[in-house]
């Protein structure tokens, strides 16, 4: 559901009872946010007032209506400061929370947490584990679509991409061995980052292009660590005759 389609049903709910005043505030929420969230979080307010026909009394409706213009004006203030524009429901916003208090190197917005390709749908807890304790020290700042080829059926997942403190994008290699187990690969990107560091520090280190003229692979005793050509992305990262 979209925001439009979320407007058309607070119009159905509202209409009904003839709350003009209601309906406009609920609109403008809508409108200034621009988001689907806050649409839904106005109707959940509507909607529980209704049920208990706890509008019907005087009381009641200016209850609602102070409820509404107080958000109203949050948003216009949120947006005045340029702060975030999304409305979080309670019920995205608890288990997000729940969710980033476990895996707190997962950094995700509630977009993603609610992406139907989700980490937190798509991935067991203890993959979700490993991938945390992968990212220590890290947290991620971007994410990407990633294909998982494991036993079973192959699943597309929400994947970390970019992470704040490292300035190499992940690729979908690096990501992909730290859920499906590869020997002599899926190194935490602490080591990749170290590994990394002494690569910078040593500018007239070795590399050779990889046999893929898009690749240039630099030698660490016997480990290989290889980025693209641009060198702003680690393709791969392991340890031979492990």
């Amino acid at each position: 559901m979209n925001a439009e389609e979320s407007r058309k049903r607070l119009r159905q709910v509202i209409k009904p009872q003839g709350m003009g005043e209601i309906e406009k505030m609920a609109f403008d929420i809508c409108d200034q946010s621009g988001c689907l969230a806050a649409c839904q979080w106005v109707e959940e307010l509507l909607q529980s007032y209704l049920l208990a026909e706890w509008w019907a009394t005087a009381e009641g409706y200016k209850e609602m209506s102070d409820n509404l213009r107080d958000t109203r004006m949050e948003t216009q203030m949120r947006l005045t400061a340029k702060e975030s524009k999304e409305y979080i429901p309670q019920s995205i916003l608890t288990p997000l929370q729940t969710f980033l208090g476990k895996y707190p190197c997962l950094s995700i917005n509630a977009d993603h947490f609610q992406n139907i390709d989700s980490p937190a749908t798509k991935l067991s807890d203890n993959e979700l584990a490993t991938l945390n304790k992968k990212l220590e020290g890290f947290k991620v700042a971007e994410w990407v679509l990633v294909n998982l080829n494991s036993v079973g059926q192959p699943r597309r997942v929400l994947m970390p991409h970019k992470v704040v403190g490292f300035e190499l994008a992940l690729s979908h290699e690096i990501v992909r061995d730290w859920i499906v187990s590869r020997q002599g690969h899926g190194f935490p990107l602490k080591e990749i980052a170290e590994a990394w560091n002494v690569i910078k520090a040593n500018p007239d280190m070795a590399h050779e292009k990889n046999s893929d003229p898009g690749k240039l692979e630099y030698h660490l005793k016997n480990r290989r660590f290889i980025t693209n050509s641009a060198k702003d992305t680690v393709i791969t990262f392991f340890e031979q005759n492990r």
